[in-house]
């Protein structure tokens, strides 16, 4: 099945901006991914050894890893997110979420600070195990730009309430910051309780 409808099944390998766009766009920009880069020692502006990286968990139903990497069942990890946020601090820069939780291998699109978790039974929200898919986005209120996080909410929300199929987003706090909730569209429930990743791409790529 091809990853893309630019890419297409073919015996020769592909190259060149059909193939940096693609996997480009599965990738952070700007002062995240610097964050990103420095808090892992990579070489900046290098896609594939970012996507090697954290390519684990990407939108869609697409993994990027090293070729000797094969796929293995989820690996549980004990995290207490709130307890990773507060250890950060309130005084971080942007990228600070991306990288909470390390070694995970997380990688969410844009030049907004968010990170990939889980929405438990019981409504704690938990980062992923290794291997594991997320059910939601969670993104810090930004900085920069003021009731950003707000915004977004309304948005969407207007969306639904026009009848637009958009995404169910809640206003959350987590730890000592004020966030915003996404359900991932990328991301479906079976019924026996399993997240299914749903592959998709978008026009970036």
């Amino acid at each position: 099945i091809p990853v893309s409808v630019t890419l297409p099944l073919q015996d020769e390998p592909f190259a060149g901006a059909v193939v940096a766009n693609w996997f480009g766009n599965l990738l952070p920009e700007g002062a995240v991914r610097e964050t990103i880069e420095r808090r892992l020692r990579l070489p900046p502006r290098d896609n594939f050894a970012l996507l090697a990286a954290i390519g684990g968990e990407c939108a869609g139903a697409v993994s990027v890893g090293p070729e000797s990497e094969s796929p293995e069942p989820a690996q549980k990890m004990e995290s207490d997110l709130e307890a990773l946020i507060r250890a950060q601090g309130s005084d971080v820069g942007d990228g600070a979420w991306a990288v909470l939780g390390s070694p995970r291998r997380l990688s969410l699109a844009g030049a907004q600070d968010k990170i990939a978790v889980i929405r438990q039974a019981d409504g704690r929200l938990t980062l992923p195990a290794i291997g594991e898919p997320s059910t939601h986005i969670l993104k810090p209120e930004s900085r920069r730009l003021p009731g950003l996080r707000d915004l977004e909410a309304l948005g969407l929300r207007l969306a639904r309430a026009i009848g637009l199929n958009a995404v169910q987003v809640e206003l959350v706090r987590v730890g000592d910051r004020r966030a915003l909730l996404v359900e991932r569209y990328d991301r479906t429930h079976e019924t026996n309780k399993l997240t299914r990743r749903l592959h998709q791409e978008d026009f970036c790529q």
